[in-house]
């Protein structure tokens, strides 16, 4: 017996030593596992080290595993998530992705988490700031060119960097591109590119973009054969002859616009786009007194009420029930009201589908509900990408990741909550606008024409707007025309008060207190939004025609295929004013973008007598004789005007001669002043910015090349 123990105890013994030796190899295992095996992170953007705060940031996360490893990079802004995106690394490999995020105007920091199974990491890159650079992105084929990294602009005194864009870039998401404010390719480039990434870069262009084209004036480019003179959609077509193919880029980049024209004051108050899309979807939201009501019912019933009604039965210690009991029922009344409200999952729509030399641009904010939780979406596969993030009905983002399903975006909702997403497209129409604008004359500073409904729909609150002239239509029928006559205004840059927007239909200002409007079909929110996302829409030089139906529904559909047909939609048609008489320009013609206001930077604009500073880029028709002669008009409250002449800002209000007509003139020099087709002016006036005056760049009248030779 006593053998037995002493076996019983050396075979103890020998179990407790292996376990401890388990132990000891499994610690060691765990503990130098997790440290070789968390993927090593790099981070940059498209443009280096740098980004612009305000502009989608597009980050390249460079992801290097031991072993195979799959999880999600997360970006933060200011500690709020504004984009998710999965990964997926083989073992021992190293791959790049590309993840594009918002980011706030006044910057803020940037963290990006790289979260997996092996660990999670966070990286809060070092990103400098570079608003007054212009970002241009170089196609493979020029590629090859000995083109110098940074080159100044055409005008305005600025830096252009040259990055060159990688096939990553032009095979990433929607918004891969947007840090770029100008492409470059040679004809080969735009062969060379495959449909997709042919796409990205019409979108891209049609949306505001520059796209310059190393190649003779007028040469054909895949893709963009419908340019109708050197426009595409809202952005720009130009050629460069071969110069950068031959290693130069000095006097070829365009600057572009550091300012909106609604930076310091809002059109439209941004949570009316939502009120109108939560009444269109049937969602009703009690009123402030309803709720006063409820809860005012409530504790009178459950104080004295309760109180008075148990002492006159003698049950008062039934209070110790009825209280709870009564609390039950109430929340469950409030849950079960709610939640019928919300029972057809509500969808509504607010559009703008815009027609511009020979785009179609469709922007249709969604209000998606769910009466019990779950995902709510859109389906995508028509051709439409998410933009910006999550919104609420008041127009504040969310910060809630956007989720994608195969060929759907939404999001996950809680019971009875709704959100809105936006969704974008951008294509080549195969119908006329559904509003034709026909310009006849240009006759003292008035501009005379003609629109058309050649849709087949009644178009409501029509309107014809240019610059900050406004002639309001109202009704047409189908084939109905009408005249329209725009006033003087019609060549300047709107500012604070902005005509398109004013009398609208639909009491956009008070967004709290219900209105007969909101049976109208006007939307004047998600019109505010398209002009914002759309600078280029009221740039002077153009025509814009707008109407209302509530008869179509979106051009999207939810993720179950559901039409949505509960909204409104806006019809928009804008055409450049032309050269009326010819190669000339008339007044007005050459268009006026805002490039900045109130700057900093433009604290000696103008000699310094400049109140409100501001820099204006001018482009004249692409009908223009580029050697006539021009010049430049002003009012006299005008403080002061310098002009680019290729290397420096000069100042020429010296050289302002008497109209006679109550304006003074300044004589261009083509060679100088005007390069490429363009002026680039700083000036100064006096006065409120509601009232500001804005140039004019035009041809100079007969009696004034007299006075000037």
């Amino acid at each position: 017996m006593m053998y037995s123990m002493n076996r019983r105890r050396r075979t103890f013994r020998a179990l407790k030593g292996l376990l401890a030796l388990m132990l000891v190899a499994a610690t060691l295992t765990l503990s130098a596992t997790p440290a070789s095996a968390v993927p090593a992170v790099s981070i940059t953007t498209a443009i280096g080290d740098r980004y612009v705060p305000g502009e989608p940031v597009t980050l390249l996360v460079e992801i290097s595993a031991t072993k195979a490893t799959e999880g999600s990079i997360q970006v933060r802004i200011d500690g709020r998530e504004t984009t998710s995106q999965p990964f997926d690394v083989a073992g021992g490999a190293t791959k790049t992705f590309v993840v594009v995020s918002e980011t706030l105007q006044w910057g803020g920091g940037v963290a990006v988490s790289v979260n997996s199974d092996d660990g999670d990491r966070t990286f809060r890159p070092r990103l400098a700031e570079d608003r007054e650079s212009e970002q241009v992105g170089l196609l493979p084929w020029l590629q090859l060119a000995d083109l110098p990294n940074t080159t100044p602009t055409a005008t305005g005194n600025r830096t252009a960097r040259i990055h060159p864009l990688t096939e990553l870039l032009l095979a990433g998401p929607d918004g891969a591109l947007d840090m770029f404010d100008s492409i470059a390719g040679a004809p080969q480039d735009f062969e060379a590119l495959g449909p997709a990434a042919l796409s990205r870069i019409q979108s891209w262009t049609a949306r505001g973009g520059v796209l310059i084209v190393d190649a003779p004036a007028g040469s054909p480019v895949n893709g963009f054969a419908e340019a109708a003179a050197g426009r595409y959609g809202f952005g720009s077509l130009s050629f460069s002859d071969g110069t950068l193919g031959r290693g130069n880029a000095s006097d070829i980049i365009p600057s572009t616009e550091l300012s909106r024209f609604d930076e310091f004051e809002n059109s439209v108050d941004p949570g009316q786009s939502g009120r109108l899309l939560v009444a269109d979807a049937g969602i009703a939201t009690p009123g402030i007194g309803l709720l006063l009501a409820l809860i005012g019912g409530y504790i009178l019933l459950v104080g004295p009420g309760l109180f008075l009604g148990l002492r006159r039965i003698q049950r008062q210690p039934l209070t110790w029930v009825a209280v709870p009991v009564m609390a039950f029922v109430t929340v469950s009344l409030v849950w079960g009201v709610g939640r019928a409200q919300r029972a057809d999952e509500g969808l509504a729509h607010g559009t703008i589908v815009a027609y511009v030399d020979g785009v179609m641009i469709e922007r249709s904010e969604v209000l998606v509900a769910a009466s019990t939780g779950g995902f709510v979406g859109v389906d995508t596969s028509a051709g439409f990408t998410s933009v910006g993030g999550i919104v609420d009905r008041w127009g504040n983002i969310t910060g809630r990741p956007l989720d994608r399903r195969d060929d759907s975006v939404g999001v996950n909702l809680n019971p009875g909550e709704a959100t809105r997403l936006t969704l974008q497209r951008v294509s080549t129409p195969s119908t006329v606008p559904p509003l034709s604008i026909e310009v006849h004359e240009l006759t003292n500073k008035t501009l005379l024409g003609t629109v058309t409904n050649t849709g087949p729909l009644e178009l409501s609150d029509v309107r014809v707007v240019a610059g900050n002239a406004l002639d309001l239509i109202g009704t047409m029928t189908p084939g109905e025309s009408a005249g329209f006559e725009l006033d003087s205004s019609f060549a300047a840059i709107p500012l604070a008060e902005d005509n398109l927007f004013a009398r609208m239909e639909g009491g956009f200002f008070d967004p709290f207190q219900e209105r007969a409007a909101d049976e109208s079909a006007v939307n004047a929110g998600a019109l505010a939004n398209f002009t914002r996302e759309f600078r280029r829409s009221r740039a002077t030089g153009h025509v814009l025609a707008l109407g209302w139906t509530r008869d179509l529904p979106a051009p999207v559909r939810n993720h179950e295929g559901r039409l949505i047909d509960r909204g409104r939609t806006g019809l928009l048609s804008v055409q450049p004013i032309g050269n009326v008489g010819g190669t000339e320009v008339a007044y007005g013609e050459a268009s006026a973008e805002l490039h900045r206001m109130w700057d900093f930077e433009l604290n000696d604009v103008a000699n310094g007598f400049g109140e409100f500073p501001s820099e204006i880029l001018y482009t004249l028709p692409s009908g223009a004789d580029p050697n006539a002669p021009y010049v430049i008009e002003f009012s006299d409250q005008i403080s002061g005007i310098d002009i680019w002449d290729g290397s420096s800002w000069s100042a020429s209000s010296r050289d302002a001669i008497d109209s006679g007509v109550g304006s003074s003139i300044i004589p261009l020099e083509r060679d100088s002043t005007i390069r490429n087709g363009r002026v680039h002016l700083r000036t100064g006036f006096r006065g409120f910015v509601v009232t500001a005056p804005i140039p004019v760049v035009r041809s100079a009248t007969v009696e004034e090349l007299e006075v000037i030779r």
